[in-house]
C-alpha cells in the first residue's frame, strides 16, 4: 500500500492471537485470522479463543441468503466467500528441487499437511468401483 492507510479506524496486530484479544475487548471490532487458528476442536487454546469471540457467518457464494462458517467443506466447495487459491510458480528450467517440492505437495502426504492446518486440500481424483457384498 506504499505507506497509505486503509482507514483511520483500521488497526493492525502482530499476531493472530493479538487480533483475537483485540476483537474480544473491543465491542464493534471485526478481525481477520486464518482458519487454522480456530479449526482444531482438540486444542484448548483455540477453544478458549472461541469463548472470547464469535466467528462470523458470511453469505454463501453459491446459495444467496444462506450464511456459512469457514469449515473445510465450505472452503473446498468455495461456498465460503473468503477463499483464495495457493499458487506455486516454478521457475526452473530443469527437473530439480522445485519440481520435487511441487510433486511432494501435490501428493498424498503433502496434501495431509494442508488438511492438518485446517485448510482444504486439493481435490484428488477418485474412482468408483463396483463391489459385491457377500453376507
Amino acid at each position: 500500500m506504499h505507506s497509505d492507510s486503509i482507514s483511520p479506524n483500521a488497526v493492525a496486530a502482530r499476531t493472530s492471537e493479538a487480533v483475537i484479544d483485540y476483537v474480544a475487548k473491543t465491542p464493534d471490532a471485526i478481525g481477520f485470522i486464518g482458519v487454522s487458528w480456530i479449526g482444531n476442536k482438540e486444542d484448548t487454546s483455540q477453544m478458549n479463543f472461541l469463548k472470547k469471540v464469535k466467528i462470523a457467518r458470511l453469505e454463501s457464494t453459491d446459495r444467496p441468503g444462506k450464511f456459512v462458517l469457514p469449515y473445510q467443506v465450505n472452503i473446498s466447495a468455495k461456498s465460503y466467500p473468503m477463499v483464495r487459491d495457493l499458487v506455486y510458480t516454478l521457475k526452473e528450467n530443469h527437473k530439480g528441487l522445485g519440481e520435487g517440492f511441487t510433486d511432494f505437495m501435490a501428493g498424498e502426504i503433502g496434501q495431509l499437511i494442508f488438511k492438518r492446518a485446517y485448510l482444504a486440500p486439493a481435490i484428488r481424483n477418485f474412482y468408483v468401483r463396483k463391489v459385491r457384498l457377500r453376507e
